[in-house]
Order: structure tokens, then C-alpha cells, then sequence
């Protein structure tokens, strides 16, 4: 009697379509087009069987979607719309299956990503994006929910292995993943640390929960650890405190917010398409003044969320999304989806409670979506700056993000793979005017950190004049927020002399020091400042600015 409810009506009446790029197009297609043909006319049953849903993750890995804009190590280039597409269509499709790509790409490889070693990311990330290894993220415990920052599963250092003891709860993949990110508290300096424990390791119990009247084929687990032994290669060498469990919590926060759009999108179009071939006292429901009241508002609440996450996208490739932006943003858009769903569960009528017509899977599966999140603190709730929770990926291929160093918020910039090397150019230049150079240096298998100087670009300026010192102190504020150790140190310009006085006062953190100076340049380095351990090359230029190869 009913047709093709719940396949997508391709809902856009403020044009959001023509803000993408043909690559976030393609990305939205491919994966509509797998939750109508493939998700929609067999999720019901896995749903109602509480089974995972197996043969759908295996099509799932052919169109190469998996990786939440990872850069390299086989993972799909996204920018951050690309990647909030595909949540929103998965979840569009079912709640499992987008909880089950949430916790793979944004919790497990994302850890990796951020915080593992090169080695790390090499051995995991490939065969993660594939779905052909399968991760999850172990961080709540059965007494800590969302006061994760309170866990209690603690991690021992004994002869070059961590000794883990704890217990996790509500762990999706706990029990099919072949490496499982698992935060605990090391008892020496009590700083929550990550480590990758492997399938099988000795002490690792995880056992699947059940009785859950939401998200149904998604398995999650409690889990047990006991003396579970981890070589040191396996702890996440990023992973040093809680604040760097909260870099990759942050980004869930922008995809709960697609996905919630993605349950409200389901509802609202599952609901026109059935009061449009239902019949009531002669005529199809839409024709009644008050069912088109409530399908007009519910249309006006899935227009609004996608505005909220047009912009989220846009403010992850700019840099500023910050913590205050993102929370609000998952919080109006699960609240929004909850109402909208309501108001599908109530035009379906007694049909609306059949999964047949899928509105009732999803008033379900938004229940478990709704979750508190912290409150962000009062004093940034009246100004969008501060410092970017989640790492920007702009449409050339760099990360972007603001850090806090030495009272400044500095804009900074990664690209590419490979040893670091931190760029510094001239004072007045900008890390988008040195972007071509950045790009060179990155085709030639090298990371290039840059920055926006203080009161340069989208950094903000200091409150009292700097001298070299004070600026190199700076740049050293910034490596370590970025996480940097030990970095080569490529200074060019006027950046030369900033790079020379950086090596000079931490001579600890420069591998090489590079100079590039050019006339002007070269008469105000002074060749005292050199540093005796980083070993220094410098390259001629020509005068007036000449661009060195």
C-alpha cells in the first residue's frame, strides 16, 4: 500500500547544495545512495534482532567513505561538509550503523590519528579506513559516564610494559574490534594516558550488552581489564594528559550534530511521503490544514539544523570552531531532532510505532543521541575566540587551528607527513602567503608547521611590544602545544632572525636550523646567536626578498 517510505527526498529548500564542492557532492550521493538501496530494506530486521549487521559493513568499506578527513594512510581526503555528509546520510539510514562509523573513524582512527606515532598510524590506519580492522574507544567506566575525566582504570609502568587494571562500560566495537583505544591513569604522575590493547591480549574480557532499546545493531560492551600487559610501543605517544582525550572528543560534538540532522531528515521525509499516499475521510492527510502546520514547522527545524551545520563546516576550515560552538551546535540539533521525530511518530499514527516505517526505530535510536555535554564555562559563552577544540582541515589539504602560547592566540598550520619542520617567514607575512612554499615543502616528504605571527593574519597581537626574545619564547609555547619535541627550523626573511633566536634559547628542541636571509635580513642576524647544538646551513638568496631553492 505504501511506497518508498523513508528513501530520501533530497530535502534542501534553502539551496545547501550549491555550497558544495563536486567532491562533497559525490561523497553525499554515494552514500545516499547505499543507505535507499542497501541500509533501508534490511536494517529493520537487524534492528529488531539486535544483530550486527555484517554483510552491510562489507559495502560499506567499497565506498571508501571511513576515515573523518584523516589525511593519508589510505584514508578518503574529506573536508569537514564531506564528512558531516556522510554521517548525517548514514544515520539517516540507522543510528547503529552511524554510531558504528562514529566510534571507527571519529574516536578510534581519530586517536591514532592525533596522538600516535608514525609507526602507529601506518600499521592501523590503513586496514581502519578499509574496515578490514575494526577499532573502539574505551574511555567510560560503569561510575563515570560523562565525568570521564574522574576514571578510575589505572596503567603501571613495570620494565617497558604498562600493566592495566580497570573496568569500561558502554564501548561500541568492545567486542569485534582488533585494537581497542583504552584510557587509563598512570599511577606515577596520575595523568590519564591512551594505549592500543590488541584483540586477544591476555586480561582483556569484553562482554556485549544487552537489553537496549536503542541503537540496537550496534554491539557495545562492558569490559574488564586485569593485568592486561601493553609494550610500551602500543601507549599513545600523544597521549599525556586528559586534555589530549579532550582534542578527540571535540570533534564528536560536530558529527553528533550531522547526525542528529541526519534523524530529523529521516522523520520529517518519512512523514511527508506517508501523508501523502495516506487516505483520510476521502483525502490524503497533506491536504488538512493542520497536518501541513506541523509538516511546515518540522521542515523549518531540519532547514535550521542545516544551517547550524553548513556553518560548523565552514568553521572547522577556518579554524574557529571552538568548544562554546560545537557544544551548542550538538545540543540544538539532538533537541531539535527529538521534536521533529515526535511530531512523524505523531502524523504516522498507530503506524508510526511499526518499523515498517521506520520513524519509531529512529524515535529510539535519538534517545541514546540526547546526551548531556558539558556545559561550556560562562565567560566564553559572549565571544566566539578561543582555542579551536577540533583541528581544521582548510581545502588545501592543511590542518588549521588556534593554540594559546604566551598570552597570544596563534593561528597555526600543518601539512603533509614526514619529519617536522617548523617554517618561519617574515614578520609581516602571513601563513597564507607563505602556502605555496609550505606546499613545496610538503611535496618533498616533510610536515610543515607555520603560524601566523602575533597581531599578524588571525593571530592576535601581544598586549605590550615584543623584542626577538620574546617572540622566539612564543614560537616555543606554541611547539608545545602542538605537541612538537623536536623539530628542524626552517627561517626565512626576517624569519631567519627569529629562527636563530629560537635556536639560541632552546637549543634543545632544534634538530637543524635553516636559514634563509636576504639582503636586509642578513646585516641584522646576529652571528652570535648561533646555536652550538642544532647544526646550521644557510642558503643565499637574492636580495630584496629572492625566493630560495
Amino acid at each position: 500500500m505504501y511506497e518508498n517510505i523513508g528513501r530520501s527526498l533530497g530535502t534542501d529548500y534553502f539551496r545547501i547544495a550549491d555550497q558544495l564542492t563536486r567532491e562533497e557532492l559525490g561523497y553525499l550521493r554515494r552514500t545516499r545512495e547505499f543507505v535507499d538501496d542497501e541500509v533501508l530494506p534490511v536494517i529493520n530486521g537487524y534492528w529488531e534482532r539486535a544483530e550486527f549487521p555484517w554483510p552491510l559493513v562489507e559495502k560499506l568499506a567499497k565506498l571508501e567513505i571511513v576515515g573523518d578527513g584523516i589525511e593519508g594512510y589510505g584514508c578518503p581526503p574529506m573536508s569537514p561538509i564531506a564528512t558531516g555528509l556522510v554521517h548525517m546520510e548514514l544515520n539517516r539510514g540507522d543510528g547503529s550503523l552511524g554510531t558504528f562509523v562514529g566510534v571507527q573513524a571519529g574516536l578510534a582512527m581519530q586517536s591514532i590519528a592525533m596522538l600516535g606515532s608514525a609507526e602507529q598510524k601506518q600499521r592501523w590506519l590503513p586496514g581502519m579506513a578499509r574496515l578490514e580492522k575494526l577499532g573502539a574507544f574505551a574511555l567510560t567506566e560503569p561510575l563515570h559516564g560523562s565525568d570521564s575525566v574522574a576514571l578510575e582504570t589505572s596503567a603501571c609502568s613495570e620494565g617497558g610494559e604498562w600493566v592495566i587494571n580497570g573496568a569500561k562500560k558502554w564501548i561500541g566495537n568492545g567486542t569485534l574490534a582488533g585494537v581497542v583505544v583504552v584510557w587509563a591513569r598512570d599511577v606515577e604522575d596520575s595523568q590519564v594516558k591512551g594505549f592500543l590493547v590488541k584483540k586477544g591480549t591476555p586480561g582483556y574480557d569484553a562482554r556485549r550488552i544487552e537489553g537496549k532499546g536503542s541503537l540496537r545493531a550496534v554491539w557495545q560492551a562492558e569490559i574488564t581489564l586485569s593485568d592486561v600487559r601493553v609494550p610500551e610501543e602500543n601507549r599513545l605517544p600523544g597521549a599525556n594528559n586528559f586534555r589530549d582525550t579532550g582534542r578527540v572528543l571535540a570533534g564528536t560534538r560536530n558529527a553528533v550534530a550531522w547526525a542528529a540532522l541526519g534523524h530529523a531528515t529521516a522523520a520529517y521525509e518519512a512523514a511527508v511521503a506517508y501523508c501523502r499516499q495516506r487516505q483520510q475521510f476521502g483525502k490524503p492527510l497533506v491536504s488538512f490544514q493542520i497536518v501541513q502546520d506541523k509538516l511546515v514547522k518540522m521542515l523549518a527545524e531540519v532547514c535550521s539544523m542545516q544551517l547550524y551545520c553548513l556553518r560548523l563546516g565552514r568553521l572547522i576550515e577556518e579554524g574557529r570552531l571552538t568548544d562554546t560552538i560545537a557544544a551548542i551546535a550538538k545540543m540544538n540539533n539532538t533537541r531539535k531532532a527529538r521534536q521533529v521525530i515526535f511530531e512523524a511518530r505523531d502524523l504516522l499514527g498507530g503506524n508510526g510505532i511499526l518499523l515498517d516505517f521506520h520513524v519509531m526505530r529512529h524515535m529510539a535510536d535519538i534517545s541514546r543521541r540526547f546526551t548531556p555535554t558539558k556545559a561550556p564555562k560562562p565567560s566564553r559563552l559572549s565571544s566566539w575566540a578561543g582555542t579551536s577544540p577540533v583541528p581544521a582541515r582548510s581545502r588545501d589539504g592543511r590542518t588549521i587551528r588556534f593554540v594559546d602560547a604566551d598570552g597570544v592566540r596563534v593561528r597555526t598550520s600543518v601539512r603533509g607527513s614526514g619529519p617536522p619542520l617548523l617554517l618561519i617567514t617574515g614578520l609581516g607575512a602571513s601563513l597564507d602567503l607563505g602556502a605555496p612554499f609550505g606546499r613545496e615543502l610538503a611535496a618533498r616528504g616533510m610536515q610543515v608547521v607555520s603560524f601566523d605571527a602575533p597581531g599578524i593574519g588571525l593571530s592576535s597581537p601581544y598586549r605590550w611590544p615584543q623584542r626577538m626574545p620574546g617572540i622566539a619564547r612564543t614560537v616555543e609555547r606554541m611547539l608545545d602545544a602542538l605537541g612538537y619535541d623536536r623539530i628542524d627550523v626552517l627561517g626565512v626573511s626576517l624569519g631567519g632572525v627569529i629562527a636563530q633566536q629560537f635556536a639560541h634559547q632552546a637549543p634543545y628542541r632544534v634538530r637543524r636550523l635553516i636559514s634563509v636571509p636576504n639582503g636586509f635580513s642578513m646585516m641584522t642576524c646576529d652571528p652570535g646567536a648561533r646555536p652550538a647544538a642544532p647544526s646550521m646551513v644557510t642558503v643565499g638568496s637574492k636580495a630584496a626578498g629572492g625566493t630560495a631553492r
